[in-house]
């Protein structure tokens, strides 16, 4: 049996966009499942490698949330922050989902550019976001901060004050590695990309790397 604390709504890299119109699509009901696609869209930053009607990568969860589809859900982004004033159907009785709830809200906030929401509950437990357990390590947001926290508090002051998400901060810090999303299916698309990445030096390094290995 999959314990309530840890259970996460998991789907195929290209469904996280589809899940996301069809919950934003009902009416009414409890919007925990939502938010609990939000909470994965905002875990793997699926803004940065799902990808638009040009191929390009939608490149904010602004315009994920907002865009018509097929690029976007189509849904003005001040509608899901009223959504997320609601609480989870778990959150009331249980600290773990409190914390959840509380990072995805103060993420989500931070990648609209808003102001981070006040806390939910009457009995908010602040004390162990310093924690780093093993449950929560990867890019969740929590993990990222409490690391930051502690190893870069600099950096975790510019994330509290909305400066900076977790994730960019993360990268500043050297924590996770950045992530690109190329399209092998497009190599034009696929050349643009490395080209908006890379210098020129590593570019024509690149190259000649190519060469090298398709001759081997």
């Amino acid at each position: 049996m999959t314990d309530d604390n840890t259970r996460q709504v998991s789907f195929g890299e290209n469904d996280w966009r589809n899940m996301l119109i069809t919950e934003l699509r009902r009416t009414g009901g409890d919007p925990s499942e939502l938010f609990e696609i939000l909470e994965g869209i905002v875990e793997k930053r699926a803004w940065e490698y799902l990808t638009d009607d040009d191929g390009e990568p939608v490149g904010t969860l602004r315009r994920l949330i907002e865009e018509k589809p097929p690029v976007g859900a189509g849904m003005p982004a001040d509608k899901v922050m009223r959504l997320l004033e609601i609480e989870h159907r778990y959150e009331h009785a249980n600290d773990q989902w409190r914390e959840r709830m509380a990072a995805l809200r103060d993420t989500i906030r931070r990648e609209l550019g808003a102001e981070p929401l006040a806390k939910h509950g009457a009995n908010q437990h602040t004390e162990g976001r310093n924690n780093i357990t093993s449950s929560t390590r990867g890019d969740n947001p929590s993990y990222l901060t409490a690391r930051l926290q502690r190893d870069a508090p600099d950096l975790a002051q510019k994330v509290l004050d909305g400066e900076l998400s977790a994730h960019a901060a993360a990268l500043e810090a050297g924590f996770v590695n950045p992530k690109v999303a190329i399209r092998l299916d497009d190599l034009a698309s696929a050349a643009r990309t490395i080209c908006r990445k890379l210098n020129r030096d590593e570019v024509l390094e690149l190259i000649d790397w190519l060469y090298k290995l398709s001759d081997a």
